[in-house]
């Protein structure tokens, strides 16, 4: 589990974890809780492994009722085929990048967010090494 918090406050909860032994799963979980509900990828084999249950609390929403959906993702396709569903993650990065090579594109996560995201691993390492302390990361926005 790793906890985040915001810079407006919110509180994230996220947990991460493999499946084994799951035939026909892509192996893998995620779990993320913040301020306003839960987004959660579904633990299911085959085609529905790739949905994700969005929940929305009702203390966030205006009618004050919880909110459930599964969103199920349609097939990433490229020169009118689609791409399996494996390699779809690799493929759009791929794509990201050449595009920022051959036309200049602008990456498709910017580097100060990037290198942001990328500093939580390293600084709950950090916390995790003095004995779960806070850490602050450090502001990159500028």
């Amino acid at each position: 589990m790793l906890a985040i918090r915001f810079s407006d406050g919110t509180l994230a909860l996220t947990r991460h974890g493999f499946l084994a032994g799951e035939t026909g799963s892509h192996w893998s979980w995620v779990s993320v809780r913040g301020a306003r509900g839960l987004a959660e990828s579904i633990r299911a084999t085959g085609e529905k492994a790739w949905s994700v249950r969005v929940q929305t609390e009702g203390w966030a929403e205006a009618g004050g009722l919880t909110c459930e959906e599964i969103r199920v993702p349609g097939p990433y396709v490229v020169n009118d085929e689609p791409i399996a569903r494996m390699a779809e993650g690799t493929v759009v990065v791929l794509e990201g990048f050449r595009a920022t090579v051959e036309r200049g594109a602008p990456p498709l996560i910017p580097v100060r967010p990037a290198v942001a995201a990328s500093l939580v691993g390293v600084v709950a390492a950090e916390s995790l090494a003095t004995g779960s302390a806070p850490v602050l990361v450090p502001d990159v926005s500028s």
